[in-house]
């Protein structure tokens, strides 16, 4: 039954009372802005927030214990009334029940709208502007806070499917600023009160396209949930879900409005205040499955503690540069082989300039720490005529085969993905490795927050920006990802978009998909950029589109020419390596990879020439592990068959 507002309506009184205090504040103070729909406690500034923004009030005129002239009186009036509105505020939000201290809070309002018209009548005042502008907002939030019981009456009306829903519930969803028909929808969607103000926190919409019911908290494993990281911009959790009877590890990101998201972001044109990162990061998922790649793992919108965000498939493995320690999983095999020849580890890690290598529950843990002076504004902190130090995560960079065709074939399908959906920030840390059943590599993408800006295009050239972690449209493409693109319906498109992105994010994107089209059929007439099978990846005509050194020309030249007498300095060539780097990142993510991988062979290189000095980065080489231990088990096999004889 459908609860109408009328004299058997429960909050039919308290509609009497807010309509007769209405029409007692005065209208002294108005305004033509939009009421400030937002939590009842942030809409009005703490007396804290006032006198930090304003200054404190001048203090009395005290002689002998005896008070002569009291300063600022009206001004203590004002902070004293915001401190009785705000405690009224949190007796509310507290106990969730907006009508039952909805008297309270307006009574405060009314006591602070006297308060704030005596200060500003006296033109002499040093804040008048200030307060004129509170008492705005403080007219505002009366009429706010009054006009919410006929809300709830229509909203009831318009919406039968909220009979049981308890007053205080909706009532609470409405003083957050949720509109009317959202609420609806949250409810008829089965979200329950908790999670439909945390989207609105979040500013995520709420429709059957983003509220994924699999990843409610029914299906939430209560008891798995940790922080796995803080980040400059928000602290990542870990949770496990049950998925189809499956228990599946997640990383849950949270909607973070208001904080920067970077300098990537900043140019591709996200907003700051409406980042959206998990729309963006649901419609990158939603793009690659439209291609049918599996680069992306499973990103879905959800909200976890009260706080809406998006979780992803946690991704097993590791990225080609890491910082501080690396775990890598060992074949039985290899474990085995480790452990009876001891020695290989230390001298491998004094080798490739590892701190210490060890063998953990199957795993081989690499760890790179340097020692580095405390500085405290760019000074160093001494204490009995020694600098303090302390220790800090070392740069590790990870050998990868890039003569293996499958991977070089899906780093360039995350390229074109990346082109395909603007993404700005796809840096060497959120690329994994990781390894199947059958021991092949695996490319997985993570964090594709920083994509489909609408300041950007797929077609932009690049140049090697050096602040630059976008690459252009890939020279080379597999078949089958062509055909992908060419097949993909511009409407599917839009309508797996139309829930995550704004309308003028989607325009770019469909027009960057024609673009994309356009692009290809050009390919086909020029040899070698449509690999036609996995074999042809490792073609030295795909290694040259890429971009890649295969023969170590291009850094042969970077380090010697024009020099003819003798090398030149070693900060000569480390420039001339970082050039190369950036002109090879805006051909190809491979070239990237593989650059990168030997500018740190290079620097590793150059500490070795140098007695005691620590190298800028530790390279990880199966290869030359393997060889170390090839060497060591030939040289005991040989003096066991000795001391036979």
């Amino acid at each position: 039954m459908v609860k109408e507002a009328g004299a058997n309506s429960p909050f039919d009184a308290v509609t009497t009372r807010l309509a007769d205090r209405k029409a007692s504040i005065g209208a002294g103070a108005t305004s033509q802005r939009p009421v400030n729909f937002t939590l009842a406690s942030d809409a009005i500034p703490t007396s804290t927030a006032v006198k930090h923004a304003y200054g404190e009030p001048k203090p009395d005129v005290v002689s002998m214990g005896i008070t002569l002239k009291k300063n600022s009186t009206a001004y203590r009036q004002v902070l004293a009334h915001l401190d009785t509105y705000q405690y009224a505020c949190t007796l509310g939000e507290r106990e969730r029940n907006f009508l039952k201290n909805a008297d309270a809070m307006l009574t405060a309002l009314q006591g602070l709208q006297k308060a704030l018209t005596i200060y500003v009548s006296d033109p002499g005042r040093s804040r008048v502007d200030e307060l004129q502008e509170l008492l705005v907002t403080v007219t505002n939030e009366f009429t706010r806070i009054s006009s919410l019981p006929g809300q709830l009456a229509q909203l009831r009306k318009d919406a039968p499917l909220l009979a049981s829903t308890p007053d205080a519930e909706l009532a609470h969803l409405l003083s957050a600023g949720v509109k009317p028909d959202v609420i609806a929808t949250g409810y008829r969607l089965n979200l329950g009160a908790a999670e439909i103000e945390a989207h609105h926190r979040a500013r995520l919409p709420i429709n059957e396209a983003t509220v994924q019911h699999n990843f409610t908290a029914a299906t939430l494993v209560p008891a798995s949930v940790a922080v796995l990281g803080k980040g400059a911009i928000s602290t990542v959790l870990q949770a496990d879900y049950l998925i189809d009877g499956r228990r599946t590890h997640m990383v849950f990101k949270p909607e973070t409005p208001g904080i920067s998201l970077g300098q990537a972001a900043e140019l591709a044109g996200i907003p700051v205040d409406d980042p959206n990162m998990t729309g963006r990061s649901v419609a990158t998922h939603s793009y690659a499955r439209l291609l049918s790649l599996e680069l992306v793992p499973l990103t879905v919108p959800a909200v976890l503690n009260q706080v809406a965000g998006c979780l992803m498939e946690r991704v097993d493995g590791h990225q080609s540069v890491m910082t501080g320690t690396l775990r890598q999983a060992l074949s039985p095999q290899l474990q085995r082989r480790l452990q009876s020849t001891p020695d290989a580890l230390p001298q491998y890690a004094r080798e490739q300039g590892f701190t210490s290598a060890k063998i953990e529950a199957g795993e081989l843990v690499l760890e790179r720490f340097d020692v580095q002076d405390k500085l405290v504004d760019g000074k160093r902190v001494m204490r009995d005529g020694k600098a303090e130090s302390t220790l800090q995560p070392g740069a590790i960079s990870v050998g990868m085969p890039f003569d293996d065709p499958a991977l070089l074939r899906d780093l360039t399908r995350a390229q074109w993905l990346d082109c395909a959906t603007r993404q700005g920030d796809r840096h060497s840390q959120n690329i994994f490795f990781s390894t199947d059943a059958s021991g092949a590599l695996k490319v997985r993408l993570i964090d594709s927050a920083c994509s489909f800006g609408s300041n950007t295009s797929a077609m932009d050239k690049l140049a090697g920006d050096r602040m630059s972690l976008r690459a252009n449209l890939p020279p080379v493409i597999d078949k089958e990802l062509r055909e992908a693109f060419r097949n993909l319906d511009p409407t599917e498109l839009n309508a797996q978009l139309r829930a995550r992105l704004t309308p003028a994010e989607i325009e770019v994107t469909l027009a960057d998909l024609e673009q994309i089209k356009k692009t290809l059929d050009a390919y086909d007439d020029e040899e070698g950029r449509v690999v036609e099978n996995l074999a042809q990846w490792s073609s030295p005509r795909v290694a040259e589109l890429l971009g890649l050194d295969s023969d170590g020309e291009k850094i042969s030249k970077a380090l010697t020419e024009p020099y003819k007498d003798k090398p030149p300095a070693v900060a000569t060539q480390r420039n001339r390596l970082a050039t190369l780097q950036n002109k090879a990142g805006a051909i190809s993510y491979a070239a990237r990879e593989a650059m990168s991988r030997t500018c740190a062979e290079w620097e590793l290189a150059q500490t070795r020439r140098t007695a005691g000095a620590r190298p800028a980065a530790a390279v990880h080489d199966m290869g030359r592990l393997s060889a170390i231990l090839d060497g060591m088990e030939a040289a005991r096999d040989t003096k066991g068959a000795r001391t036979d004889l």
